[in-house]
């Protein structure tokens, strides 16, 4: 099964995407534009917002604010008002240090991965932020932290770390502020590329985006077992989500800058917003909760 290309956007670093089930539309950033995307699929109107720094995570809140991580803060931002209302600064004491992948869970709570910009190991980290942008520090010790993911019965809890080319999977408990070891873990070595973006459909399988791999792949959490592969014409696919109205189609985004010139040869829609529907559906993604 192959991804086809919805918008040819040229994304520098395309990355995060996530479905607003309210305005039925989808938002993504381009990291290195310093741009926020808005798409509706069914009028097709393309829409951006400038933001003063890189931004990496992008999610609409209870209130109709939208969350951003830019740099090294987590902000809310108003819209309407073109304003930012509040924000968290992490990893303080950390100057090389960047806000990477993010997404929230059931109860609202933002949990995001920070990591060094030359990708120095063991340099990062992943919080949870909650009400106000209070925050707590989840793992450490971590070098890319990118996808996540929970079970649709929230008893657990999946994380990427690039660097190691591998899932963890954790126990969740909110009443604690940290997590404990991980109960198993997989790794992604069966396709091509590192793991990236992550989302999980309505069967509990797991989708990740292979950096490098041109393709995502959907895997059997509970066995490590390489399910299904999406063929993407962009080398460097880096995230995926479900959206539309039954939740049955994945968007995928992707690279443009950091793709070598053989492979901008062979995949010249590199950086674009691609789509396939893949015969499961996904669920509602979580707002964050201000």
């Amino acid at each position: 099964m192959n991804a086809e290309l919805i918008i040819d956007c040229q994304n520098q670093l395309g990355e995060g995407p996530v479905w607003d089930y309210e305005q039925q539309q989808l938002y993504w950033v381009d990291f290195d534009a310093c741009t926020v995307f808005v798409f509706d699929p069914v009028t097709e109107k393309l829409s951006t917002i400038r933001t003063k720094n890189r931004v990496m995570v992008v999610i609409p809140t209870n209130t109709r604010h939208l969350l951003l991580a830019q740099e090294r803060s987590v902000q809310i931002y108003d819209p309407e008002n073109e304003k930012i209302i509040n924000s968290r600064e992490l990893d303080v004491g950390w100057p090389d240090n960047r806000c990477n992948d993010g997404k929230c869970d059931a109860q609202g709570n933002l949990w995001i991965g920070t990591m060094n910009n030359q990708a120095k190991p063991g340099a990062g980290s992943l919080y949870r932020l909650g009400a106000g942008l209070t925050e707590h520090r989840m793992l450490k010790n971590l070098t890319v932290p990118n996808g996540l993911a929970w079970s649709n019965d929230g008893r657990r809890f999946y994380h990427i770390d690039s660097h190691d080319r591998c899932v963890q999977c954790f126990n969740t408990n909110p009443t604690t502020d940290g997590l404990d070891v991980p109960i198993f873990s997989f790794d992604t070595s069966g396709l091509p590329g590192l793991p990236d973006g992550m989302t999980i459909d309505a069967e509990g399988k797991l989708w990740i985006a292979q950096w490098g791999g041109a393709c995502v792949g959907r895997w059997d959490p509970g066995t490590g077992q390489l399910l299904h592969k999406i063929s993407v014409p962009a080398a460097l696919t880096t995230s995926c989500t479900f959206g539309g109205e039954n939740y049955d189609t994945l968007y995928i985004t992707s690279s443009r800058k950091y793709a070598r010139a053989e492979e901008l040869a062979m995949f010249p829609l590199s950086g674009g917003l691609f789509a396939v529907k893949p015969g499961v559906n996904g669920g509602k993604a979580n707002f964050f909760k201000e």
